[in-house]
Formats: C-alpha cells, sequence, structure tokens
C-alpha cells in the first residue's frame, strides 16, 4: 500500500495550517506561488491522506516542489533525488524521474527510474524508460537488451509499447543510436505495420528519407487502409520533394472521405504547384464549405485567381478574407490595382493595411515604394523608402529595396554603401550579395571582389534566374562571353520575359557574331518593355 500520496497529503498540510510547510522554509508560499504548487501536484490522481511518517522525507519533496513553483529548478532536482533514494513510495520515484527529464538531467533520471525498477520490478514503463536512458548513454547494445527482452507477448500491447517507444525515441535529445536501436526492434516485427511505422516517424524525424519510405511502405503493405501511415507517406513523399505523387497520394485520401482542413489545403497548394488549377478550385470551394475555414479559403481562391490572372474574382475572394489574414489580402489588393495601374488605389489600399494592420506597416512601406519604381519614379520611391525607414530603421527589406533605387539613380557608391550595411548586419543574404556583386560588376573596376559575391549568392541559390543573369554577367565582364553564354541561357530559360536577362544575353550573343539570335531574343521584350533602361541603352548601343 502506498504510503504517500501528494495530492491528498497537500490536503492534509492545509487542514494543519501547514505547519511542516513554514518550519522549512524561510517564508511562506504567496499565492501565485502557492497555485503553481498546487498545479504541479495534480499528478497524482489518488486520494489517500495518510501522512508520511518520515518528517525529514517529507520535507524535501515539499523543499522540491516549493523550488519547482519558484522555477529553481536545480534545488528541486536535488531534493527529489535524495527524496527518490530514501523513499519506499513509487510515486515520489515516478515523480524524481519526471522533475529530473524535464530539465534533462538523465543522470538523476537514471537513479530514479532504477530505484522505481527496484521497487516496481514489473513495471513495464520503468523498463522502457530505462532502454530510453540507457541509449541517451550511448549504451546501443544495453538499451536493445533491456528493451528487447520487454516487449509484452499480446501483439496489441507489443504495438503500443513499440509506438510509445518510437515517440520517446524522436525526442531531439536523443542520440542517433536511436534510429539504428528503432531499426533492430522494427527488423524483429516484420509482421507489425505499427513497428514498422514507428521506424518510419523515427527516420522521417532524423531525414533519414530512404529508411522512412521503405519502412511506411511496408507499414502499408501490412495495412493498406491505414490513414495514420497514409499520412505519414505524404510527409515523407514531401520530405523527397516528390510532389506528384505527394498530391496523388492526397488524392486518394480525400477520395476516401479523409478530408480534414490540413489535408484539403495542403492537396490544394500542391495542386496550385503542379499548375491544376481546377482541382484546386473545387478543394477551396469544399473548404470553404468548412467551420472556421472560410477566411483561409477565400485568400487561396484568391491566389488561384492571381494564378490564372483573373483580376476581378482575385479581388472580390481577397475582399472577403477577415482574421489573421485580412492584412495579408490587403497587400495582393494593392499589388493587383497596380497591375491595373491604379495606384492611386493600390496606394490607398497601403495606406489602409498600415492603420488597420501595424504588424505589416513596413511590408505596405516597401510595396509603395516598389509601385513607384514601376511607374519610373525612383526618386518619390527614395523618399517612401526614407520615411519608412525613419519608422523602421532596422528591416533589410527595406534597406535592400533603398539600395536598388539608389542604383537606379546613378547613386553608385551610396547604394554600395547601403548594401554593405545590410550584408554586415546579415553577412549571408543571397539578394544583398547577388545586388552588391552585380553593382561592383556592372559599375565599377571591382569586378573580380563582385564575382566572388555573386558566386556566394549563387551557392545559397542556385535556382534564381535573378542571380544566374548575374553569374553570366560577371563572367562576360571577366572576359570569358562563351562562360557568360551558358548562364544566360539558363537565366532566360527561367525568366524569358525578363527585360535585363534579354538585354545580357542579346549582347553575348552580339559580341559572338549571333547578331540574328541577339534580334530575335530582343524583339518581343522590346514590344512589352519598350522603356527599360538598360535594354534600351543596350539595343540602342548595339543595334541602333
Amino acid at each position: 500500500m502506498e504510503r504517500f500520496c501528494p495530492a491528498g497529503y497537500l490536503k492534509w498540510l492545509t487542514l494543519c495550517g501547514i505547519v511542516l510547510l513554514t518550519g522549512c522554509a524561510s517564508s511562506s508560499l504567496s499565492e501565485s506561488d502557492s497555485r503553481a504548487l498546487a498545479a504541479d501536484l495534480r499528478w497524482v490522481e489518488s486520494e489517500d491522506l495518510s501522512p508520511i511518517s518520515d518528517d525529514a522525507l517529507l520535507t524535501k519533496i515539499l523543499l522540491a516542489e516549493m523550488a519547482l513553483a519558484r522555477g529553481q529548478t536545480n534545488t528541486a532536482i536535488e531534493s527529489y533525488a535524495t527524496a527518490a533514494a530514501q523513499s519506499e513510495d513509487v510515486q515520489v520515484v515516478r515523480r524524481a524521474v519526471e522533475v529530473a527529464l524535464r530539465e534533462d538531467d538523465y543522470e538523476v533520471a537514471m537513479a530514479a527510474t532504477k530505484r522505481w525498477l527496484s521497487l516496481a520490478p514489473d513495471s513495464v514503463d520503468a523498463r522502457q524508460l530505462l532502454g530510453v536512458l540507457t541509449i541517451q548513454q550511448g549504451n546501443l547494445e544495453g538499451a536493445y537488451s533491456i528493451l528487447s527482452q520487454n516487449l509484452p507477448a499480446e501483439q496489441s500491447e507489443r504495438d503500443a509499447l513499440i509506438g510509445r517507444l518510437g515517440s520517446l525515441l524522436m525526442q531531439p535529445n536523443m542520440p542517433d543510436e536511436a534510429l539504428a536501436l528503432m531499426q533492430r526492434l522494427a527488423a524483429e516485427q516484420p509482421s507489425s505495420a505499427a513497428a514498422q511505422l514507428a521506424l518510419a516517424r523515427l527516420a522521417l524525424s532524423r531525414e533519414a528519407l530512404s529508411i522512412a519510405r521503405e519502412a511506411v511502405e511496408q507499414a502499408l503493405s501490412l495495412r493498406p487502409d491505414w490513414v495514420t501511415a497514409r499520412l505519414v507517406r505524404v510527409d515523407v513523399l514531401l520530405m523527397q520533394e516528390q510532389s506528384a505523387l505527394a498530391l496523388a497520394a492526397y488524392r486518394s485520401l480525400i477520395e476516401d472521405g479523409v478530408s480534414s482542413s490540413e489535408i484539403m489545403t495542403n492537396a490544394a497548394m500542391l495542386a496550385m504547384q503542379a499548375g491544376d488549377l481546377r482541382y484546386a478550385g473545387q478543394l477551396l470551394r469544399a473548404l470553404k464549405k468548412q467551420p472556421g475555414q472560410a477566411d483561409q479559403a477565400n485568400f487561396w481562391l484568391g491566389q488561384l485567381a492571381e494564378q490564372g490572372a483573373v483580376w476581378t474574382e482575385a479581388l472580390r475572394y481577397y475582399r472577403n478574407v477577415r482574421g489573421l489574414l485580412q492584412g495579408e489580402a490587403m497587400m495582393r489588393i494593392a499589388w493587383i490595382l497596380a497591375r491595373q495601374e491604379r495606384f492611386d488605389q493600390a496606394y490607398e489600399e497601403l495606406s489602409a493595411v498600415r492603420s488597420e494592420h501595424p504588424e505589416l506597416a513596413a511590408s505596405a512601406w516597401r510595396s509603395e515604394g516598389e509601385m513607384l519604381r514601376m511607374q519610373d519614379e525612383p526618386g518619390a520611391a527614395l523618399q517612401v523608402f526614407n520615411a519608412a525607414l525613419l519608422a523602421h530603421p532596422d528591416d533589410l527589406d527595406l534597406r535592400y529595396s533603398r539600395a536598388l533605387v539608389l542604383v537606379m539613380l546613378d547613386a553608385v557608391e551610396p547604394a554600395i554603401e547601403a548594401l554593405e550595411e545590410i550584408l554586415a548586419v546579415d553577412p549571408n543574404n543571397p539578394a544583398a550579395l547577388n545586388a552588391l556583386g552585380y553593382t561592383l560588376v556592372d559599375q565599377t573596376d571591382r569586378i573580380d571582389e563582385g564575382a566572388a559575391m555573386i558566386e556566394r549568392a549563387y551557392e545559397a541559390a542556385p535556382d534564381d534566374p535573378a542571380v544566374i543573369d548575374s553569374m553570366g554577367w560577371a563572367a562576360f565582364r571577366q572576359g570569358d562571353p562563351e562562360r557568360a553564354l551558358s548562364y544566360l541561357e539558363r537565366a532566360y530559360a527561367l525568366a524569358s520575359d525578363d527585360p535585363e536577362i534579354s538585354a545580357h544575353l542579346g549582347e553575348v550573343l552580339w559580341v559572338l557574331g549571333q547578331r540574328a539570335r541577339a534580334r530575335e531574343i530582343w524583339a518581343p521584350v522590346l514590344v512589352t518593355h519598350p522603356d527599360h533602361p538598360v535594354l534600351r541603352e543596350t539595343t540602342q548601343r548595339l543595334d541602333p
């Protein structure tokens, strides 16, 4: 029979005027400390009110709980470690384990767990925890011996135990050996879908994707309709960047009636990414009917309409967004208005964003400046960015946009200084590296220095057409047009409507003697961007 129950004993102490509590501490608990103490003591369900006969042990426990209430975790662990070593009560020892694990004190947790086993040698929980702590110590063989010898004979109980073990091993402080241990346990349970899924989830958490994929497929071969395993399979596919297979898996789940809002949203995003706008719209319209999902559905339906360039429909959806996404929806409305050259209305919308959603104020200022750049008004844009930076001096996006405007105004040295200031704060910022590198390559004689910066940007963003273009232009400025051509062809394939990329590619082709091809590259963008300064200067200089 248990001799001590903290929850019940707290009541007994209260009736007695908490004599021992005030005798053990220099001051009584405050009201807030009392509430925290009571909350910490809810872990025991028993209502046994019999007191502990050992006052010294009781003092240790009370000191530990007081220390926890006051955030003095080291004192609490020390007190509970002593109490666990002295107590014959399993509940006290389990509490010591719990407190030690909460603070990642594995030495105390291990000692208390061994004490737990000495008091309750048949406890499956204690043996499982001992195995996990043995893994934490790096003793894979010892852990395997403990865990494999204590699996229940009943399959359902064994599956549940392995599932709990898998969850424990997914904790971030578990060493790499945890995955190897789970692989061995799963290999010994080849007909257990639960064991295979536990392995898959653990492997996924460690980004061991091939192991995760094989294990989840094995789990599904054993239980084809297991929804949990099917969802884990989708997660693995997404981590493997196999979005088409992930979308097919989501579609199958939805067709089988598994249609949570998260599944439908994720599937819609994948469908949009794949260009299947019809299916994405079908999912989002269904999502809109689910309780509490209208705002999210309207926002993504607006994105869908934008992707299809159906501006009126996009505006309608965005205007129906409320709640947390309303500010972002208003930002999208402003950009649609700008695309329609309704700039005055766009600026009014951005002003409303700043007023109603101050957390987006810096983004709204940046958008206004970018729109002024679109209108070829860099001076006005600079004024906007200068004013915005007075309110948001540490916003790197605003500082970056201001630097680009300075380049447009031929204020090269101030632009270089502004970009260098950004990189002093964020040395690996690929956009700033690319912008500064390109400016040095294009506008100064510091070509090799600029090329080195562009290479750093390229390492971070190898698929960004602007960075690829800069790589090509740097090679050209370094006197290697053949190498430049390979980069610029790649950039053009990714963004054939970009006038600056077209200008650069055309110039390199011209220098290499491919003048007819250069004219073919320039012709369409001269129609769509006749006033672009780089394109205009390049074509007038080479082919007046």
